[in-house]
């Protein structure tokens, strides 16, 4: 765990390779911890292939952040069934973070009962100081639900507008 302190540190600092270093020395006994620190340092670098074969193997060892930073990295490539699946990975290890994510795409793929499950979960994980983020928009997701979810969903899904 010290040497994933070290690296978020280090990257904080720019100091991306002596970072690097850090998070390999982590990962290699094993510690999900410093796979998905350098997923998460290749990511911020714009490395994304290297960045997802950090996560698939942080996810491997049973990482909340891993297989949200997975998840991420599938979206990004338009595959949003896999990014799903890694979110609800997250989601199930207890991440607030995968919880958001998978609730997101809930609602555009699976609708709103599913969603508002999620956006629970992920508002009811996240501490009020460390991720404030997280829990303003599980609040504005559950909001919007809660406001119309029906509307939500049917604006979403049937959407007859040509571009």
């Amino acid at each position: 765990m010290g040497t994933c302190n070290l690296g978020n540190m280090l990257r904080r600092r720019g100091e991306f390779a002596a970072a690097e270093e850090a998070f390999a020395r982590a990962e290699q006994p094993g510690l999900s911890g410093g796979a998905a620190g350098l997923g998460y340092l290749y990511f911020v670098q714009g490395d994304l292939d290297k960045a997802e074969a950090a996560y698939r193997r942080a996810d491997l060892l049973g990482s909340p952040s891993g297989a949200a930073g997975l998840g991420t990295m599938l979206a990004k490539r338009d595959d949003l069934e896999g990014a799903l699946q890694a979110y609800q990975r997250a989601d199930n290890r207890g991440d607030a973070a995968g919880a958001l994510l998978a609730a997101d795409l809930y609602l555009w793929r699976k609708g709103p009962v599913l969603a508002e499950g999620a956006y629970q979960r992920a508002y009811d994980r996240a501490t009020a100081d460390y991720d404030a983020d997280i829990r303003e928009k599980a609040t504005a997701g559950l909001a919007k639900l809660r406001r119309g979810p029906a509307r939500v969903w049917q604006r979403r899904t049937h959407n007859t507008r040509s571009d």
